[in-house]
């Protein structure tokens, strides 16, 4: 094929798979899909080639693919809010897996065709924000119903994901480098109501934000909501409570008051708390008496 018969040219990958896609429903032929855009222009203008044979009608119908691509395709500008944010991303990733025909606008007359809907492939090994973003970006270029449905959902998902921001930091007390923590929160949650069966994080960050978009997704009333956050923040801090009285013992005992607020002073000086400050005077006072009899 010389160069003149290129009647696609592109550079981006979402148009070369629209282009192919396109070709797919027009002549139904199985094609060979490439990895990178300047493979899949070559696999493009071959099968123009081949199928069409008038010069005029390739050049005609490559410049419907074009309009067509378009029209069809949303800018990549205005994913730009879940490419820029990783639990963004994860949240519209979880959203779309978990939808159901009716959270993507078919009413009941409209049941739309399976592969319309069809998000089996996003789930599979989607463990990575590259790997969710590209899924969404996929979905909403493969989704087969009209332009105006793909930017009503995506500007409904911004606007829901704009009010989750809005409201108080749900997790402000987690520690995503915490590996002990972010382990306990995550058993935590799957061992709780709230849906979590979909997510399968391998590493401390992945835990971080499936732990976050699972709530965040949980359909439940916003009381419910609520509780469930004070008893799940109630917990963590009595375990730690829990955690620090490891190897220790109540001391039931009284000392004057002259003596409590030297107490107080020492503490204050040193730096430290009240029974750091008892332990630190008791061995050494125990230390110096050990020595004076084995002197």
């Amino acid at each position: 094929m010389a160069i003149h018969d290129q009647y696609i040219i592109s550079h981006s990958l979402r148009e070369c798979k629209f282009y192919l896609r396109y070709i797919k429903k027009e002549f139904g032929d199985a094609l060979t899909w490439k990895t990178n855009p300047a493979e899949m222009c070559i696999e493009i203008n071959s099968i123009l080639d081949r199928k069409i044979n008038d010069f005029n009608q390739k050049v005609a119908f490559a410049n419907r693919m074009k309009s067509a691509c378009q029209h069809d395709l949303i800018s990549s500008d205005r994913f730009s809010w879940i490419k820029s944010d990783r639990r963004a991303c994860f949240w519209v990733w979880g959203w779309l897996i978990n939808s159901t025909p009716t959270k993507l606008g078919y009413s009941h007359l409209e049941r739309p065709n399976h592969n319309d809907i069809d998000f089996g492939y996003m789930k599979g090994e989607a463990r990575s924000h590259s790997i969710r973003y590209e899924a969404i970006v996929n979905f909403f270029d493969e989704w087969n119903v009209i332009r105006s449905w793909k930017d009503d959902l995506l500007s409904r998902l911004a606007e829901e994901w704009a009010q989750i921001l809005r409201k108080t930091k749900t997790f402000s007390w987690l520690d995503e480098k915490n590996e002990e923590q972010i382990w306990w929160a995550w058993k935590h949650i799957v061992d709780s109501p709230v849906k979590s069966d979909y997510l399968a994080p391998m590493d401390n960050a992945e835990r971080y934000l499936s732990i976050c978009t699972a709530f965040d997704l949980w359909e439940a009333e916003r009381d419910s909501k609520d509780l469930f956050l004070h008893r799940f923040n109630k917990a963590w801090h009595q375990k730690k409570h829990r955690d620090n009285r490891v190897g220790k013992k109540s001391l039931n005992t009284y000392v004057s008051e002259d003596v409590k607020n030297k107490l107080e002073t020492l503490a204050l000086e040193r730096g430290q708390k009240l029974h750091q400050v008892i332990e630190s005077l008791i061995n050494n006072e125990y230390q110096a008496t050990r020595t004076k009899l084995y002197v």
